[in-house]
């Protein structure tokens, strides 16, 4: 949703069919469909008549900076090295140094644990 910018590409007060909504973002109108009605498990977003309209928690990722920036961190650099972590604990039966370790890896702008706190800092605010 957010890399899309789904809740950018139609007014709070209108309401977008999937395949206007998939235009905009360029994007298949199944594969929308299916990540917009994902969202509305977690009430972003809600259907009217099989059209998308915004809720508040839409509009709030939507309008507010920050809250959009700690999704972004979130599901962009800290869930890719998570699943990672898993495979590592169960596989190796690691430390946690080692798991630091395994989400610096994921980063590789990172190269070490030492610094992948201070990495991950610095990225929040300019990446995103």
């Amino acid at each position: 949703m957010r890399r899309f910018k789904v809740g950018e590409k139609f007014g709070f007060e209108e309401k977008a069919s999937f395949k206007s909504l998939a235009e905009a973002c360029k994007v298949n109108v199944i594969d929308l469909r299916r990540l917009i009605r994902y969202a509305m498990t977690n009430h972003i977003f809600r259907e009217e008549d099989g059209l998308v309209a915004h809720t508040a928690a839409s509009r709030l990722l939507t309008e507010n900076k920050l809250i959009n920036d700690v999704v972004g961190v979130a599901t962009e650099e800290l869930f890719p090295g998570a699943v990672k972590v898993r495979d590592d604990d169960v596989s190796h039966r690691v430390s946690w140094r080692q798991i630091l370790t395994t989400l610096s890896r994921v980063d590789h702008r990172c190269p070490s644990e030492i610094r992948w706190f201070s990495c991950t800092q610095s990225i929040g605010s300019s990446k995103i």
